[in-house]
């Protein structure tokens, strides 16, 4: 009987400690615990362009316009904390946009707004974080949005507690599966503007992703000079709020991607997907940091007149101010306009194409072809008009 029971005991012992052994594997299969240790450094190329979405474009927010505008990521609110205003929530419409950015072909990327100024509000955004996002997959990081200037006074400016917070809810995001991430602007995490986080983003930046928000202009397109020096140190970069696309009237926030981070997601196994491993996952090698690629809308196209002064009449290499100057036409001259883009029409110019901006510009005939002129000069009622 005692020997009976010593089989017993040590049976138990057995599955007590593979159970163990069992928990133990678990909690470390992640990407972190795979090996991914990149942290906030970006690849100093621009890699992929994307916008960030929330319930305040709507219910019906159009994501194949973000498609067909030259975007390959949305990063999607999936909801806040506590404020001193309401309760924490979901955003009333991450359940409908992360299934229509799907549908769009999409990547995406998610992240919370954070009101929290303590630990244990902090505790609970990871729980309801947590939550949101269960059963779905990502293919960008899981931020966490730390901005908040209420949050800020009520942890007295203290870093070492913004610190704290930040790592409860990072490290319970990694420890979930998840690529984890911070999102802040300049202005709280930049050396260069004398943030008071700077030091502790350096910090966390060893092991977590960083978005980082510096809007320069403003003006919808994107600092060539803010981008360049971000580029390898942050993943990600938030350069405007004030984009404009074809299909949205408002103003957008956009981002350039300085990480393949879809590659990252595959091969380290975060987010809800399998480990394929690095050597198995193609990445993206990137190139030059440049805007979006922009696809211009061909509803409007047809033949233009531009006039104005000698400046309103240039032709520029990309729908912005900033883009080069390569040519100046003429006062009234027709030129086709292929499509437009926010407020810009590109053209076909001896061979060359450009932008123009179309509030110089009105509706014109195309131009007449020799045949046509003789006949007219012969015949003063021919139309050049087919019949």
């Amino acid at each position: 009987m005692k020997k009976f029971i010593s089989l017993i005991l040590v049976f138990t012992s057995f599955l007590i400690a593979a159970s163990a052994l069992s928990l133990s594997a678990s909690a470390a299969e992640n990407g972190y615990d795979r090996g991914y240790t990149e942290g906030m450094r970006g690849k100093g190329k621009k890699i992929s362009m994307g916008l960030d979405i929330s319930e305040h474009q709507g219910d019906s927010f159009n994501f194949k316009a973000v498609k067909a505008a030259g975007f390959e990521y949305v990063i999607l609110r999936c909801g806040y904390s506590s404020s001193p205003k309401s309760g924490a929530r979901m955003d009333y419409h991450f359940e409908r946009n992360y299934t229509a950015a799907r549908e769009a072909g999409l990547d995406i990327g998610v992240y919370l707004y954070s009101y929290a100024g303590t630990l244990a509000e902090a505790k609970d955004d990871l729980a309801n974080f947590l939550k949101y996002i269960e059963g779905k997959k990502f293919e960008y990081p899981v931020y966490l949005d730390f901005e908040n200037n209420e949050a800020r006074q009520e942890m007295g400016s203290d870093p070492e507690t913004a610190k704290q917070i930040c790592l409860t809810i990072l490290d319970g995001l990694a420890d979930a599966g998840y690529l984890a991430g911070l999102y802040s602007y300049a202005a709280w995490s930049d050396h260069n503007y004398n943030g008071w986080l700077a030091d502790v983003a350096d910090e966390i930046g060893q092991k977590y992703d960083f978005w980082m928000a510096n809007y320069a202009k403003n003006d919808g397109t994107l600092s060539i000079e803010n981008a360049t020096r971000y580029s390898a140190k942050y993943g990600m970069h938030q350069y405007t709020s004030a984009l404009k696309i074809n299909g949205y009237a408002g103003n957008l926030d956009a981002n350039i991607c300085f990480k393949d981070y879809p590659a990252i997601v595959r091969a380290y196994g975060f987010n809800g997907y399998e480990a394929e491993g690095v050597d198995n996952v193609k990445f993206r090698a990137g190139g030059a940091i440049t805007g979006p690629e922009v696809i211009p809308d061909e509803s409007e196209a047809g033949w233009y007149a531009i006039g104005g002064s000698l400046g309103q009449r240039r032709v520029r290499n990309g729908p912005d101010t900033s883009c080069t100057i390569i040519e100046t036409l003429e006062k009234n001259m027709p030129v086709y306009v292929i499509g437009t883009y926010n407020g810009w029409g590109k053209i076909e110019s001896g061979g060359t194409e450009g932008w123009i901006k179309m509030e110089y510009a009105s509706k014109a005939e195309p131009p007449k072809t020799s045949a046509q002129e003789t006949t007219l000069a012969s015949d003063p009622q021919a139309s050049a008009e087919p019949a």
